[in-house]
């Protein structure tokens, strides 16, 4: 079963090993981080979509949610 998984602080470290795992297991997979470097990198690494944002921005991560 495909799952929809969400991340925050996906681009560096932990956040990155799972959305790392999701999407090896064929899950669609968004995350979201404050570094586009990284971000953009791990994105291109894993199939899984970024926003880059701030989580305390509640406006800014319910868009990107909603997208």
């Amino acid at each position: 079963m495909k799952r929809r998984v969400f991340v925050t602080g996906g681009a560096h470290g932990i956040g990155k090993g799972i959305v790392k795992a999701f999407a090896r297991q064929g899950d669609e997979v968004v995350f979201c981080d404050l570094d586009p470097v990284l971000g953009a990198q791990t994105a291109a690494g894993t199939g899984a979509r970024f926003c880059q944002l701030d989580v305390t921005d509640a406006v800014s991560l319910e868009r990107c949610m909603r997208e």
